[in-house]
């Protein structure tokens, strides 16, 4: 019972870490993705081509950024250092970012801009997925790890039970044999004395001893 209840523990911790961390994280890391790629698409759309609509993603994304990036933080729990380092990524691709805002579209500085911004968004997207490709590795151990103590505690449980089975028929069986086998001898010692045999008075008295009679 005490190993059953610390698989079921390490088990409880295997599913909490999988649904409050690892899962979670990857999410929030994805959205950090998708948020810091739509604002490069807008500005470099912006200065590629000077539709000012393209700015509008941009800056759709940028209010979004914060709140994203702080929840990233939040979960980061173990990999708080790689977290940092990508967070740190995006903030200096967001400090180019408002630079090319105010270049002139279509120029040579546009394009100088938006080359040093693919640069800086590259290293971004780098660690990004190499975090987001061991987040999955991670949640596929811890799933795989989770299937395997559940088959573990059903198996702890058959085993419990077929042994407290067990060990509950033997039981029964010792101590059926330990009443029952002496009650028929002295039924058996009864019905030779009602029959006549004498010989089975210092049998009843072995049996009375026996009984503590």
């Amino acid at each position: 019972g005490l190993t059953q209840f610390a698989v079921v523990l390490v088990q409880q911790r295997t599913v909490n870490e999988l649904a409050d961390q690892v899962q979670p994280l990857q999410v929030a890391n994805a959205q950090l993705r998708t948020v810091l790629a739509d604002a490069q698409r807008g500005i470099r759309g912006y200065l590629l081509t000077g539709d000012g609509a393209m700015l509008a993603t941009y800056y759709d994304a940028r209010s979004e950024y914060v709140e994203v990036g702080q929840g990233v933080r939040e979960l980061a729990g173990p990999d708080r250092d790689r977290v940092a380092a990508q967070i740190a990524r995006a903030d200096e691709w967001w400090m180019l970012a408002d630079r090319q805002r105010a270049a002139a579209p279509l120029s040579e500085q546009a394009a100088a801009y938006v080359t040093q911004g693919s640069a800086l968004f590259e290293a971004f997207v780098r660690i990004n997925h190499d975090l987001q490709a061991d987040l999955a590795a991670r949640a596929t151990r811890l799933h795989e790890r989770s299937d395997v103590l559940s088959w573990t505690t059903i198996g702890m449980l058959a085993v419990l039970t077929v042994g407290a089975t067990t060990i509950a028929a033997l039981t029964a069986v010792r101590t059926r044999r330990r009443i029952t086998e002496p009650l028929r001898d002295v039924a058996d010692v009864l019905d030779q004395r009602r029959a006549g045999d004498r010989r089975s008075e210092e049998h009843t008295s072995e049996l009375q001893s026996q009984f503590h009679l």
